[in-house]
């Protein structure tokens, strides 16, 4: 290749990922911005106390508060998107984002994702099983280490500004906003002063809304501006190593040990492929593999362990940073715990036929 070819070649490379960057941003901030504004606003009525009492003592199992049902909810039945954007309009404790973190690393987007692996001939119910029983896992995990550590206290969440100011500093519900304006005197409003009782109103609806929209609008600009700077350059490394081959490179490097994961040599590359592709965007390599039948079932198996614990792993991690989530211990945490229990599963698995052919003699 000729230096001009190799500038070119690198130009296309830098091209493919800023447009694949801003592509990406965009589905990010089409989803988050909804999502957010909308939980935003559920924070200022009586609706997301109300879930949260509901889920209280569920969450409270888990070391989670009861709001956190809805980062949950949109994280495994849409995807990490609105997952993100509703833990970033939440307040939620250092703990609870890790928490919470690790429970979507490993259960987001349960139907999709979920159809590729069946698509490997592998157990729907048995993957869905697999993912929720990781998640909860490792929030009990993450309880109960923070509990010995670094035993936490609980403080009062701090009211909404337009439910404090409904109140007038007592102990009244958000109700109290929406009802200021009209209640009061106990008696029923003349047709007279219904009318001028609608300036109240209006006024109490419009710094709602204003206390609403600042509210969004001071998580939003921090968390979207985090995700610009992150995006980008990680869609263009992604498309350098996909275009330089190193992805083939490492999966031949990484063949020898495959072994030690009960793995054949052949499942090297469709391994990196759901390790930085994820299990989505790498369904193609996975399904290319599998129909060619370089795989075997053995294969299929071990890599829907390890790769439903740890897939998409740069992107999914680096997605968690702007909510202050320490992306090395995240991806370090998924990687061992990917390694270890491929590795148990297929001692298990070889374990188990060796006691069944036992069992047959």
């Amino acid at each position: 290749m000729t230096s001009a070819d190799a500038a070119t070649s690198r130009r296309d490379v830098w091209a493919r990922g800023l447009r694949k960057g801003w592509a990406t941003c965009w589905e990010l901030a089409k989803v988050i911005v909804p999502v957010s504004v909308a939980v935003t606003a559920l924070k200022h009525t009586p609706v997301l106390p109300w879930l949260s009492a509901v889920s209280e003592p569920l969450m409270r199992w888990l070391g989670l508060s009861g709001e956190a049902a809805v980062v949950l909810v949109a994280g495994n039945a849409v995807g990490l998107y609105p997952a993100i954007g509703a833990m970033a309009s939440l307040n939620l404790s250092a703990k609870e984002v890790l928490t919470l973190a690790l429970m979507l690393s490993f259960s987001h987007n349960l139907l999709v994702e979920t159809a590729v692996t069946k698509r490997l001939g592998v157990s729907y119910w048995g993957v869905m099983a697999y993912r929720v029983g990781l998640a909860v896992v490792a929030a009990l995990l993450v309880n109960v280490a923070y509990g010995l550590f670094t035993p936490e206290q609980t403080v009062p969440a701090p009211r909404p500004a337009a439910v404090e100011a409904a109140a007038g500093g007592q102990g009244s519900t958000a109700s109290v906003t929406y009802g200021a304006a009209v209640a009061g005197t106990g008696t029923e409003a003349s047709p007279a002063a219904a009318e001028p009782a609608r300036g109240p109103v209006r006024r109490a609806l419009r710094d709602w809304f204003g206390t609403v929209a600042a509210d969004a609008a001071g998580g939003l600009s921090r968390t979207l501006g985090l995700m610009v700077v992150i995006i980008f350059p990680l869609m263009v490394a992604i498309e350098a190593l996909e275009a330089s081959g190193a992805l083939e490179r490492i999966s031949r490097r990484i063949e020898p040990y495959m072994g030690w994961l009960g793995l054949s040599g052949k499942a090297g590359f469709p391994l990196m492929a759901g390790l930085v592709f994820g299990l989505a965007y790498g369904a193609g390599v996975l399904l290319e593999a599998s129909r060619d039948g370089g795989l075997t079932q053995k294969d299929k198996r071990l890599l829907c362990v390890f790769l439903v614990a740890c897939h998409a792993a740069v992107e999914d991690t680096f997605l968690f940073v702007p909510l202050g989530i320490n992306p090395f211990l995240l991806l370090g945490g998924r990687l061992i715990l990917a390694v270890l229990l491929t590795a148990a599963a297929a001692r298990a698995a070889a374990l188990a036929s060796r006691l069944g052919e036992g069992m047959a003699r």
